[in-house]
């Protein structure tokens, strides 16, 4: 999970396009979603919801 997190926040700084912007946010809102359905610990459960939201905040400046 860490390295795919890493992974997006890099595309997250790199989109150019507001339609590439459009899906990974998207794409994290499912992500977060997933988490608070499957992820029991709430130490990571935590931590990806910051992470997610953060690089959100990101596309959306």
């Amino acid at each position: 999970m860490r390295h795919l997190l890493n992974a997006l926040e890099h595309l997250a700084e790199v989109c150019q396009r507001e339609k590439d912007k459009t899906a990974l946010f998207n794409y994290l809102q499912r992500l977060a979603n997933d988490n608070k359905n499957f992820i029991r610990s709430e130490t990571d459960s935590t931590e990806i919801q910051q992470i997610t939201s953060a690089i959100q905040k990101k596309l959306a400046s």
